[in-house]
């Protein structure tokens, strides 16, 4: 009797847990609107909602969190978090998809941007942007109009976004051309030429971010921290 009440408590404190999980794992559209991080998340708080990271990656003033959620193969991450070290406090979050999906559900049009990034010798590179309130824009990867599919959603802090995606905010209409610059990609840590980490595998609309092994001045591990 003592063992099935110890079990039945057990079941029913990990619920919320289970519950607020999937709540994160995707962005949600209700008639409230759209609905996913606020980007004011503590990495106590992640911690508490999404579990354990499998990987830690730290690089310049940033720390990114590596998760496994869902189907995903043994060496993908299905959720990349990326905190500022200085306070702790969420700044990014990717979601890359198994399979490529149609997110115009959260894009709605009047509300989005469609921006490229060319590059002399490389195909032009689509993206679509859509500011949401709180400071923060999501970003469909891969994309240029309704109907296509992307392999990775961005959900990222708008003042972030000098440090990640400066082509973004180069002056001019959004379909001006932008100059290459490096920047570094939150995902792993590694410095990479614009946008252009696009994987063969996943055709001309996805991007999949480096393997954080391989990131050149970014420190990582698969220990996590401890929670304070």
């Amino acid at each position: 009797m003592k063992t099935t009440i110890v079990l039945l408590w057990a079941l029913l404190t990990a619920a919320p847990v289970f519950s607020q999980q999937d709540v994160r794992t995707d962005p949600q559209v209700s008639a409230e609107g759209f609905k996913w991080f606020l980007l004011e998340e503590t990495e106590l708080e992640v911690r508490r909602q999404l579990g354990q990271p499998v990987m830690v990656a730290e690089f310049g003033e940033y720390r990114s969190w590596q998760y496994q959620l869902g189907g995903v193969e043994h060496d993908e991450f299905s959720h990349a978090l990326v905190f500022r070290k200085s306070d702790g406090k969420l700044v990014s979050v990717s979601r890359n998809f198994d399979h490529a999906r149609n997110v115009d559900e959260f894009l709605p049009e009047g509300e989005t941007t469609t921006h490229w990034f060319h590059s002399a010798g490389q195909p032009d590179f689509g993206v679509r942007v859509r500011k949401l309130t709180g400071g923060r824009v999501l970003i469909a990867v891969g994309v240029s109009q309704r109907g296509q599919t992307t392999s990775q959603l961005v959900l990222m802090r708008e003042s972030e976004l000098p440090h990640f995606y400066p082509w973004l905010l180069s002056p001019g209409t959004p379909d001006r051309a932008h100059s290459r610059r490096p920047v570094e990609h939150p995902e792993a840590g590694a410095t990479v030429e614009g946008p252009q980490n696009r994987s063969p595998a996943r055709g001309t609309q996805s991007v999949e971010a480096p393997s954080p092994k391989a990131a050149t001045g970014a420190t990582t591990h698969s220990q996590t921290p401890e929670e304070n």
